[in-house]
């Protein structure tokens, strides 16, 4: 497994399904994105239209977008993240559906935090009731929409999460 230092501030290894993070010190001046600003998006989705359609509204925004089909892509591209190129967990933000094959944005989320790691969340869900909510807001996700959604929420959700 791969370790971070305080400088690289995480690095992660996902191996079996379990996502290991060290976390390092990262700056407090915490900030919204400006205008024009971009930002790395991993979106998991399994509704291939949903998925084409919500990576080609946050690319328009200027974003970086990684599109995985289902939560075991999408830790596959968490590794990929965070250990071979962006190296930092906080330079981006996950988008993910809470019910798709393998692993849902949920559980990814679960993972994400039991391993200390504070990259941003927004789950997407056509099944969400107040439990799931509650179990999501527990966990930290920066917000939960309820699809169908408004795309710019999606767009304002990605904008309004803090950058270190």
């Amino acid at each position: 497994m791969l370790r971070a230092s305080p400088a690289t501030s995480a690095l992660a290894c996902v191996e079996k399904g379990r996502l290991s993070v060290d976390r390092g010190v990262h700056d407090s001046n915490d900030r919204p994105l400006e205008r024009g600003e971009r930002r790395r998006v991993l979106l998991a989705e399994d509704d291939g239209p949903l998925r084409d359609l919500l990576a080609e509204v946050l690319r328009a925004d200027g974003h970086e977008v990684v599109e995985a089909r289902d939560g075991v892509e999408l830790l596959a591209h968490i590794e990929n993240a965070l250990v071979r190129r962006w190296q930092r967990a906080d330079a981006f933000v996950i988008v993910a559906d809470i019910h798709m094959p393998g692993f849902g944005g949920l559980d990814v989320l679960a993972m994400l935090r039991v391993a200390n790691c504070a990259t941003p969340v927004i789950l997407i869900t056509g099944f969400g009731d107040d439990e799931v909510r509650d179990e999501a807001r527990e966990l930290g996700a920066v917000a939960v929409l309820d699809k169908p959604f408004a795309l710019d929420a999606l767009r304002a959700a990605v904008q309004e999460i803090p950058t270190c």
